[in-house]
């Protein structure tokens, strides 16, 4: 295994890897990795954390949102009614899930096709 020199201390060691869950957007977000090191307990680096496709659509039909209401105020005439925003905001959900579901089956093929690597 490779060892990686602490910032802190200036050790070379391996890391000791503490996985938490991210506070903002905690189910909307993969969880993350710190590896610390383990003379000092600093953290060298951090991995992970990233949106998951869920959290895509969340944040899509919030940011939806928020240019209508931008829209609304700003330009009045425009004569935006909540079921319009409404609709608009199930079908992103809807078009959402069936992006991931569709992604999935072809991730869960292309992984099925690839022929297992012989042991050495």
């Amino acid at each position: 295994m490779d060892t990686i020199e602490c910032p802190y201390c200036k050790h070379e060691g391996l890391p000791h890897l503490y996985h938490y869950s991210p506070f903002l957007l905690g189910k909307l977000r993969y969880s993350k990795t710190q590896h610390q090191c383990r003379i000092c307990g600093g953290v060298m680096y951090e991995t992970g954390g990233e949106i998951t496709g869920f959290g895509w659509i969340c944040l899509i039909a919030l940011g939806y949102l928020l240019g209508v209401f931008f829209l609304q105020r700003a330009f009045p005439s425009f004569d935006l009614n909540g079921v319009n925003v409404i609709n608009t905001i199930v079908s992103i959900f809807i078009f959402g899930i069936w992006f991931l579901v569709f992604r999935k089956i072809i991730r869960y093929f292309r992984n099925k096709s690839r022929k297992p690597t012989p042991k050495r």
